[in-house]
């Protein structure tokens, strides 16, 4: 009995907390199991479904990770009928003339421009040389490059808003049109306008609208000196239209007589009328053609030589500058009267007794 009180005694003594010792360490084993079996379970939930995927991707034609991407082209046909639509009213072109600018080149013009980042086109109305009582004659050119020449009579510019053209977007909404007059007079007058008209004025609009200058944001962001800029630019444009420009005179040469005076000089012979077949000499159309010829040159010539400058106006830079420009334009004038081609033309109405050219 003793021993037996002995070992009741040591197993209270030692072991009665066991059980529950044990049962913390069994819940704690439980949870451990717990949480390595859901974990594995959604390891291998997640591998299925990425064999899935992929298994899909080989099916489809596409990996997981692949993003399909949009292979919509622009069409030049849509640029077509925006520019059919557009420049009748916009430049005053008549429709039938405007088929000078659908030619070979024209698709792959509009494609560059729609698909480059950036950038801009223009369409240009060029002036044909025609006779005084002729109807005047226009065509129209699509260019990447803008060129300055006196025939040019405007220039449309149209500049992309964004990188590219999208094809289903309208274009009035992709697109901004900016129209450059040109012709004799020199562009300053339409460039102040522009400037002072509409971008400068634009730009104090967009700047009132804002809160930023209340709290000297404004400052911060550079905004005075860029009005600042935008005022030197005006007085600068302004100051360039009170400069008389002198036009550069370009007299125009018939190509029979331009092609007579070239074999002459490739055969080493003074120039003359003996170089022009004989059938045109006494050919009314051909000598009607010189005699319009020389009435431009007339016409031309004395919009040189009746150019007046009011002295009260500018400076005396401006005054001098004047002066030194129109005795260029004048001995330029005169250089090309002298020329073998002129020398040429005069014979040719001379010999036809065309005495009044």
């Amino acid at each position: 009995m003793a021993s037996q009180g002995r070992f009741l005694q040591n197993y209270f003594a030692n072991y009665r907390r066991t059980p529950s010792r044990l049962l913390s360490a069994l819940g704690l084993w439980g949870r451990s199991n717990l949480y390595i079996k859901s974990k594995e379970s959604l390891i291998t939930s997640m591998s299925s479904q990425e064999v899935e995927v992929t298994v899909n991707g080989l099916t489809n034609g596409a990996t997981n990770h692949d993003t399909p991407e949009s292979t919509t082209q622009f069409d030049p046909s849509i640029f077509r009928s925006y520019l059919l639509a557009l420049l009748p009213p916009v430049i005053g072109a008549e429709p039938d003339e405007l088929e000078s600018l659908f030619d070979d080149e024209f698709e792959e013009k509009v494609t560059r421009f729609a698909t480059d980042n950036g950038g801009s086109i223009y369409i240009v109305k060029i002036r044909e040389e025609v006779g005084d009582d002729a109807l005047p004659i226009h065509t129209y050119e699509l260019t990447p490059h803008l060129v300055y020449h006196p025939t040019h009579v405007t220039t449309l510019a149209l500049i992309k808003r964004g990188p590219i053209l999208d094809p289903l977007t309208p274009l009035p909404s992709q697109l901004h049109m900016l129209n450059l007059f040109g012709g004799e007079d020199t562009p300053y007058e339409g460039l102040h306008a522009v400037v002072s008209s509409g971008v400068k004025l634009w730009f104090d609009a967009f700047v009132g609208s804002r809160a930023g200058g209340r709290d000297g944001g404004d400052t911060r962001m550079g905004i005075p000196m860029t009005k600042k800029k935008f005022a030197e630019l005006e007085l600068a444009l302004l100051h360039l239209q009170q400069n008389v420009e002198i036009p550069e005179t370009h007299l125009v040469i018939h190509p029979v007589i331009q092609r007579a005076v070239e074999q002459a000089i490739a055969a080493n012979t003074a120039p003359n009328i003996s170089h022009i077949p004989g059938n045109l000499l006494n050919d009314s159309s051909f000598l009607n053609s010189l005699q319009a010829h020389v009435n431009q040159w007339i016409k031309a010539i004395q919009s040189v030589t009746k150019l007046t400058r009011d002295v009260v106006s500018g400076t005396a830079s401006q005054e001098i500058n004047f002066w030194l420009s129109l005795e260029r334009a004048l001995d330029g004038i005169e250089t090309q009267l002298r020329s073998d081609e002129v020398n040429m033309v005069i014979s040719c109405l001379r010999n036809a007794k065309r005495f009044r050219a």
